[in-house]
């Protein structure tokens, strides 16, 4: 096989079209100051609370603030073999949990909806060069 043979499938094709995507990962090691946990964290230490869920992309036309968010699956989870996750949209944000942290199952593919604040974020770009 050569660069030149590969062609992306359906589903991948569908994925570029969104043009945005992005996440937010927090496990219980967020919390413990480890890269890596021993399994053995108390999942109570779990608690994000300071997380600022107002979800904006900025690209060459501006800020555009994102309400609307699909939940999506790897082929472990497309074929059956994963079933610890499970998505959603809570309040005024999304939430994404899995790695068998939840027992919980969310159908592939589901949207997620949320109402637009509208508070763009004020960041000066220039003053991170």
């Amino acid at each position: 096989m050569t660069a030149e043979t590969v062609v992306p499938s359906k589903l991948q094709v569908e994925y570029q079209k969104m043009e945005t995507v992005g996440f937010i990962y927090f496990t219980v090691n967020t919390f413990t100051d480890k890269e890596w946990g021993y399994g053995d964290e108390n999942p109570q230490i779990f608690n994000p609370s300071q997380l600022d869920a107002n979800q904006w992309v900025y690209n060459q036309s501006g800020w555009h603030e994102l309400n609307k968010a699909r939940f999506t699956a790897d082929n472990t989870a497309r074929k059956g073999n994963r079933l610890d996750y499970s998505g959603g949209a809570v309040d005024k944000h999304f939430y994404l949990k899995n790695c068998g942290f939840t027992n919980e199952k969310t159908p592939i593919d589901s949207y997620f909806y949320r109402d637009k604040l509208g508070i763009a974020p004020n960041i000066d770009f220039n003053a991170l060069k």
